[in-house]
């Protein structure tokens, strides 16, 4: 007679924003020691387990899935090679997103386990489709169907970490923040005086941050880009916009030399 085995979940989601770099080596080590207990378990009910990995590593370039359900024995180990931290934290969206696909896949399977795990160092700063509300209530919902979550950390206590994240945010989402005007006709004049077209990424940047501004949400954002790609002309873009309704604007540099060449330009 044939024993139907339990299907188990498990699903590991990866922050690998650029505060992770600094903690490259640990955050390799939780994932691969976390596949590593995963294995075991497989192997120590060989006859009435069976196990799987999803692995959903995330920053604001989007959210990579490099397992989707995958059985445990075709999955690797992670190597550095292939974690390479940069960009921001959309924890929220990629909590919401992997967590919302995992239940919908496994909807029809009633005696199915799941165990979801979290490895991240930082706070939620880009996310977009989610919110702290939305994720809370999700889990809530995934803990009612008998799911259960894990959060791994450097140097924290990481399930108090991920509940005050979770209240952080939902409270921050209550505050109303000044919305900038529109447009004026000044700062199109104004825009117009480049001397060089921008680039799509810096189109893109200027209107998603202008969005931002005219919106009453607190902003966060974080514009990366490497030396000489306009990271200034879309800075300019925005103080100039923060001017005309009358506010201040706080401009930091890391160096005397560049607090020199901003004085002369800005």
């Amino acid at each position: 007679m044939e024993t139907t085995k339990t299907k188990i979940y498990n699903l590991i989601i990866l922050d690998k924003s650029g505060s992770m770099n600094s903690i490259k080596e640990q955050a390799l080590s939780g994932y691969n020691e976390t596949l590593g207990t995963i294995r075991s378990a497989q192997l120590k009910h060989l006859d009435t387990q069976e196990h799987f990995v999803s692995l959903a590593v995330f920053c604001s370039c989007g959210t990579q899935m490099i397992y989707d359900m995958t059985p445990i024995k075709d999955a690797d180990n992670l190597t550095s090679d292939k974690y390479q931290p940069c960009c921001c934290t959309p924890l929220f969206d990629a909590v919401g997103t992997s967590v919302q696909n995992l239940r919908k896949a496994i909807e029809e399977d009633k005696t199915a386990a799941v165990l979801v795990t979290i490895i991240t160092d930082g706070l939620e700063n880009s996310s977009k489709e989610w919110n702290g509300t939305a994720v809370k209530k999700l889990i809530e919902e995934c803990k009612g169907l008998g799911w259960n979550f894990a959060y791994i950390g450097a140097d924290h206590n990481v399930e108090e970490i991920a509940e005050k994240l979770l209240e952080l945010y939902t409270a921050r989402e209550g505050n109303i923040g000044h919305a900038f005007s529109k447009d004026t006709e000044m700062q199109k004049e104004f825009e117009e005086q480049f001397v060089y077209d921008m680039t799509d990424d810096q189109d893109n940047a200027v209107r998603e941050i202008k969005k931002d501004m005219e919106s009453s949400k607190p902003m966060d954002r974080l514009l990366c880009g490497d030396v000489g790609y306009g990271k200034t002309e879309v800075a300019i873009r925005a103080a100039f916009k923060s001017v005309m309704d009358q506010k201040q604007v706080v401009y930091l540099v890391p160096t005397t030399v560049l607090a020199q060449q901003q004085y002369d330009n800005f």
